[in-house]
């Protein structure tokens, strides 16, 4: 299931970095406004990376009296080189960019070093208002959780698997102020090593798009979006093999507002229906939507707080799905200056609608907050410290957590 109002790869791995989960290096979208290789217009921008990472909870385990199960202390160590490739032309450009990581850990738990990601994108703008965009994002390696399940229902456990989203998006501008636009996409994953039950997925979606620019400051957005993901999974040693195919629908209405140099306020609500074709079937169906503010303060300061409600496969129990309720809040100075600060906190609280057998429905709330410093080595280069640390209370017991991490990276190309 897919959020149609989707977000940058930029965005996502910054929230990934202080919400917790352990980001592996992703091919960056920052990129500097001159590249340090040029051919002809062609600009080539090397990318960089070394992380050195400790985390007192490597599989967010609970507090438990088994000696198996207690929380796994390690440090980590990643290198990551890269490259992304841009080539302009006119109002357009194509842009392909690849990053191999490779990532050590002091526990030998973890035997899979290696995780790969490539992006390939074009953009293509016609002088009669059409806009073309096509886009490839592979990811592949042991990854963050977080990369199939956004809403944190599922924690870290060392799955191998890769990923797969390839979409294409058609606009047009009718004059000044109306944007037209549809969207058609397909996403894969395959888990390579599976350990935490969740499901190999295919999934196709589409949806119908429009911006009206109302008021000079108030643009006017909407949605439909249909989508058809088939889940499978084989037999493991905890879970039976299962196939399921979910169907989503959904409509939203939002708007934007400029409120003054720096600030901007989104939103979007609607309804959505989801049904589930499985051994236990289900339907859903409930309000979904997001609101994001973001302001300027003085000194180049910014403030972000995001604000939103969605619904996420599950493989707990009977559960077919789950919802996701968040709310994050980021404060951060200029990402140019020579020494930049930032600190973040998140709320979620996620509901598992079908109760088990006990009759207790499972409800995790979960806590999380980061902060971090940098100091620019030059135009390209960044070394940062950032600590985060994640808390989760559940209503069943064996969900509960607690993870804290530290990390310094020094990184080329951001």
């Amino acid at each position: 299931m897919r959020n149609g109002f989707p977000v940058t790869a930029l965005v996502v791995l910054a929230f990934l970095a202080w919400a917790g989960g352990d980001a592996a290096a992703q091919v960056p979208t920052n990129l500097p406004d001159e590249a340090p290789l040029t051919f002809g217009k062609t600009q080539l921008f090397p990318v960089y990376a070394v992380d050195l990472g400790w985390t007192d909870n490597l599989y967010y385990y609970p507090t438990s009296d088994d000696p198996d199960l207690q929380p796994i202390s390690t440090a980590y160590t990643s290198i990551a080189p890269g490259f992304v490739l841009e080539i302009p032309f006119s109002q357009s450009h194509a842009r392909v960019g690849y990053v191999l990581d490779y990532r050590g850990y002091t526990t030998n738990a973890i035997d899979a070093h290696f995780d790969q990601f490539f992006v390939g994108e074009g953009e293509f703008r016609f002088a009669n208002g059409l806009e073309l965009g096509v886009r490839d994002d592979f990811q592949q390696g042991v990854l963050d959780t977080k990369v199939f399940d956004e809403g944190g229902g599922v924690t870290f456990q060392g799955d191998s698997f890769r990923s797969n989203d390839a979409r294409v998006d058609f606009s047009h501008s009718l004059g000044t102020s109306r944007v037209l636009g549809f969207s058609a996409y397909n996403h894969r994953i395959n888990f390579i090593e599976r350990i935490s039950g969740y499901f190999d997925t295919n999934e196709d979606g589409a949806d119908l798009s429009g911006q009206h620019q109302l008021a000079p400051a108030f643009r006017l957005e909407w949605e439909l979006a249909y989508s058809r993901a088939f889940l499978t999974r084989p037999a493991t040693a905890q879970y039976d093999a299962e196939e399921r195919t979910e169907k989503e629908r959904s409509w939203k209405v939002g708007g934007a507002w400029l409120l003054g140099e720096g600030s901007a306020l989104q939103f979007r609500v609607g309804w959505q229906h989801n049904r589930t074709e499985s051994s236990d079937p289900s339907t859903l169906q409930l309000v979904t939507g997001g609101l994001t503010y973001s302001r300027g303060v003085p000194a180049g300061a910014q403030l972000g707080v995001d604000l939103a409600r969605d619904v996420y496969p599950a493989i707990y129990g009977q559960n077919n799905v789950y919802i996701s309720n968040r709310l994050a809040v980021t404060f951060s100075n200029d990402p140019r200056a020579q020494v930049t600060i930032g600190a973040s906190a998140g709320f979620w609280f996620n509901r598992f609608p079908v109760a088990n057998p006990q009759g207790v429905t499972r409800e995790d709330t979960t806590l999380a907050g980061g902060a971090w410093i940098g100091y620019r080595l030059g135009r390209w280069t960044i070394a940062r410290l950032s600590v985060r640390t994640e808390h989760r209370s559940s209503t069943v017991p064996g969900f509960d957590y607690d993870v804290n991490s530290v990390e310094a990276t020094i990184s080329l190309g951001s």
